[in-house]
């Protein structure tokens, strides 16, 4: 096993760029979708295969959860994304603060937090590559039902 490819550096510069797919196939219309580490990073990313599995079966949860509350309780309906994606950003911007993270973690937050953000406003926030941002699927039931 070579250094780049040890568990232990799973949060390196090397990891980088695989971290950051994961965040956009997370915020894309096919989050609920399978992922699979791109070719190029497979050799040294089973970890990151792991993290994206685990967060989907959280949102699934979630989503489940939500809808069964919003059927139960009609009168307390809410965008189960703006209320997901809301807590998720909050979260990421507290991360950025935490002294025990590594540079790298806090830099992934940080990305996560501007793709949240661009996101939540397709208009004002262009990708570099001028594709617009991702957008939220806004339908939890497109959630439900998948693992």
């Amino acid at each position: 096993m070579s250094p780049s490819s040890a568990p232990a550096l799973d949060w390196t510069v090397d990891q980088f760029e695989v971290w950051q797919c994961a965040e956009d196939h997370l915020l894309s219309a096919q989050a609920k979708d399978t992922w699979q580490v791109p070719p190029q990073y497979a050799a040294r990313a089973a970890s990151v295969q792991r993290a994206v599995s685990l967060i989907q079966t959280i949102r699934v949860r979630a989503a489940t959860f939500h809808a069964d509350v919003s059927a139960k309780q009609p009168e307390k309906k809410t965008d189960f994304d703006a209320e997901y994606m809301a807590a998720l950003l909050y979260h990421s911007l507290r991360a950025i603060t935490y002294d025990s993270l590594s540079p790298f973690k806090v830099l992934l937050a940080a990305y996560s937090a501007w793709r949240l953000i661009q996101a939540s406003d397709p208009v004002s926030f262009p990708t570099p590559t001028n594709q617009g941002a991702p957008q939220l699927s806004h339908n939890p039931a497109s959630y439900i039902g998948q693992s």
